[in-house]
């Protein structure tokens, strides 16, 4: 039985502040202590529930969006379940909140130190400056000058004897001007630092340590850690710190330091505890980020293995995983290989052939193996063919879309499930919005966002104009993970090729995606720079004549000694025990990178090159290709034009609200889209001339419906009866007897 108390506690810990303010950060530290032990009691029932880490969120959210009240009308098994598993869910939360803190506080503590050195540094060159001109100025008199009176001394007419005894005397005179000189030129060498192992940064450090103090201290003392082979110098750093309540004396551990380091926090009998512990949290923030340090009880950051299907169950079930996962034409690597080499060489030889036999007029051949590779632009301006088949300019009130729109799909009952096609070409690019609130899914960027900080909102596109699927992510994170994400959400909507723009791009993501039935068909930026592949089983198809070739050969040892950790890996992900983003976000932290991920990227390096070797030899697929990011793009200001007011920018902190945010961006959007084919459609049956019903088809076959200028966006949203009303003449759909 949960105590009042509790459960008035427990409401509170729906919503995690997104805070840097120390107070808010030793809140939830204090919460953390506080959950921690509710799930130290609840912790044997969980395995015994069976949710796995979906069926937690799944039924957390309810508690979530539920008031109590809700909450207690259900069964008591049922409320429980939620109830379990709510706190559950927060416990890891809590946690990925507090180390997403703790990054994020560091990374602006290093940047500000940065900043101000960097300030010192542009201080000490006005300084140096200045003695720059005055060293020149000594040298040029009490050098130079010397030396010219030496030269005065020698062509004179005085004897031998005579100029050494004027040399020696003006020597003796000169003798302190000298020292001045020698001392000047000591200072001007002594004030250049040598960036991070400067004196002068250290002393920074010191200087602004308690300010990272106050935010990460309550953090270290409250999370609980699992360290990696090699980690243990920064494990005993930690539990000294825990042990002594943050309380540094000169006995602290110190060999997780670099050398530089110790010398500086303990060098000459004076121990510096503020720099010491300013360089254990940066070196705790370096250790969470490369793998190295761990959460056993977190969604984001676990140990990669911790991802994976477990060890003994993949070992055990093997066949009946990837049986289940579509996944046994991979089973064995060799077969796999062989396979991929000899349709790689294939393409090497046609799209060779066809440059060579002129049948490839859009590629130019350069200098040095470079090219150059055109493509035809297609009729574009999508919505101008359209626009004329509208209403009037702003005529339509958004509200009303929408009623029509629930009145032929009834969405806000159920979202209607589309008729699976093949052959459908999807596609997805991410925007930066400007973050207006503390968010720990932000990150600061000057290039997107000036001295503020934002978030990526990556939406998907099929090449029906329809939004299927949008996620919001940090800003500094790359889009490649979560194009697999997108792929894998939507059972409905089935890919068959996949274009991004570079961002979303990587040699492991095209490993994956080729493991996961999907066709990935990016557009690469500087195409003639990508180093191409081959296997080294078919080095002797090579031919010196070819306008592309490859440069280097593909590693197939490592492919076939991690063979079976990809397939557990894209297993993994094909059964969505674990989505894409996280897998890779821990896979790509690792200092040095882990083997497992050099493998994915030698076997997407095959995957990669024949891609291009298409790419290149084929006009419609880079046609295709750039149709389909063309209306990702045009779709990217569709969401513009819908966040009326702040086009740019999300209010929302955190990243669930983010996402709804999205989402309801997204609804809007595809009700406008599909009120736009139902207007096309009846204004297509109600025309008597074939010739313009041919010029509409025509203009709807080839154009984006994703028009939006005759839409009022603006106004007051009136949802009353009377303002719902149909007045652009669609029909209500037949409903069959």
């Amino acid at each position: 039985m949960i105590a009042p108390y509790a459960r008035y506690k427990l409401t509170l810990l729906k919503k995690l502040s997104q805070s840097t303010k120390p107070t808010q950060i030793k809140e939830r530290a204090s919460d953390l202590l506080y959950i921690s032990e509710l799930y130290d009691n609840l912790k044997p029932l969980i395995p015994v529930l069976g949710l796995g880490y979906e069926g937690i969120r799944y039924f957390a959210n309810s508690v979530i969006k539920s008031d109590i009240f809700q909450l207690n009308q259900r069964r008591e098994e049922d409320r429980y379940v939620h109830v379990v598993a709510f706190i559950t869910h927060q416990y890891y939360r809590l946690q990925d909140n507090l180390v997403d803190t703790l990054l994020t506080a560091v990374k602006s503590f290093e940047n500000g130190a940065k900043r101000d050195h960097k300030e010192w540094c542009y201080e000490q060159r006005k300084t140096q400056h200045q003695s720059l001109k005055t060293l020149a100025s000594s040298v040029d008199e009490k050098v130079f000058g010397f030396v010219r009176q030496i030269r005065d001394i020698i062509d004179n007419d005085d004897t031998d004897a005579g100029k050494l005894a004027l040399i020696k005397d003006l020597l003796e005179t000169n003798q302190t001007g000298f020292s001045d000189v020698e001392q000047e030129w000591h200072d001007f060498k002594s004030g250049f630092g040598s960036g991070a192992d400067d004196p002068r940064y250290y002393d920074i450090l010191e200087e602004r340590s308690l300010r990272l103090q106050n935010r990460v201290s309550p953090i270290l003392k409250e999370l609980n850690f699992q360290y990696e082979a090699g980690a243990q110098p920064i494990a005993d750093a930690i539990e000294y710190f825990r042990k002594n309540k943050g309380a540094i004396q000169n006995n602290a551990p110190i060999s997780f330091l670099e050398d530089a380091e110790q010398k500086t926090v303990a060098g000459n009998g004076i121990f510096r505890p503020s720099l010491y512990k300013v360089l254990l949290f940066v070196h705790v923030a370096g250790a969470i980020k490369s793998g190295q340090i761990n959460l056993e009880h977190s969604y984001k950051y676990r140990s990669l293995d911790e991802y994976l299907i477990a060890r003994n169950r993949w070992d055990a079930e093997k066949k009946n995983l990837l049986h289940r996962a579509e996944l046994e034409c991979f089973e064995y690597c060799k077969p796999v290989l062989k396979q991929l080499e000899h349709a790689l060489s294939v393409q090497y030889k046609n799209t060779n052939d066809h440059i060579q036999n002129n049948n490839n007029p859009h590629f130019k051949a350069r200098t040095s193996n470079n090219f150059t590779i055109a493509t035809p632009k297609q009729e574009d301006k999508a919505i101008d063919l359209l626009k004329p088949y509208f209403p009037d300019h702003h005529f339509v009130p958004l509200p009303e879309i929408l009623s029509t729109v629930n009145a032929h799909t009834d969405f806000l009952q159920e979202f209607q499930p589309w008729q699976q096609r093949y052959s459908l070409h999807t596609a997805s690019d991410g925007q930066k919005f400007e973050v207006k609130t503390d968010s720990l899914n932000a990150n600061y960027s000057f290039k997107y966002f000036g001295k503020g900080q934002g978030v990526t909102a990556n939406t998907f596109i099929d090449e029906r104009n329809l939004l299927w699927h949008s996620l919001v992510f940090s800003a500094s994170e790359r889009e490649s993970a979560y194009v697999i994400d997108g792929l894998m959400h939507n059972d409905v909507i089935k890919s068959d090729i996949h274009s991004t723009d570079t961002h979303g791009y990587s040699e492991a993501i095209f490993a994956t995606t080729h493991l996961l039935g999907f066709s990935y068909a990016p557009r690469i930026k500087n195409l003639k720079e990508q180093t191409l592949y081959i296997c080294k089983s078919r080095k002797n198809d090579h031919q010196p004549a070819w306008a592309v070739q490859p440069t280097k050969y593909v590693n197939e040892t490592l492919i076939e000694e991690c063979w079976d950790d990809i397939l557990r890996l894209v297993t993994t992900i094909k059964l969505k025990e674990t989505s894409a983003s996280n897998i890779f976000r821990r896979l790509n932290s690792y200092s040095k990178q882990h083997k497992l991920y050099q493998a994915l990227k030698s076997f997407g390096q095959i995957i990669k090159s024949d891609f291009i070797l298409r790419y290149i030899d084929d006009v419609e697929l880079r046609q295709a290709i750039e149709k389909q990011l063309n209306k990702v793009e045009l779709a990217n200001r569709f969401t513009r034009a819908i966040a009326v007011g702040n086009p740019r920018e999300f209010t929302q902190g955190d990243k669930e609200e983010q996402e709804i945010a999205e989402s309801c961006n997204r609804l809007i959007k595809n009700a406008i889209i599909c009120w736009n084919y139902l207007y096309l459609s009846q204004k297509l049956e109600g025309m008597d001339s074939p010739d313009q019903k041919d010029k509409l088809l025509s203009a709807i076959s080839s154009h984006s419906p994703m028009s939006w200028a005759h839409t009022n966006l603006l106004g007051e949203y009136d949802f009353s009866d009377e303002k719902l009303k149909d007045t652009a003449g669609i029909r209500l759909p037949k409903i069959a007897a």
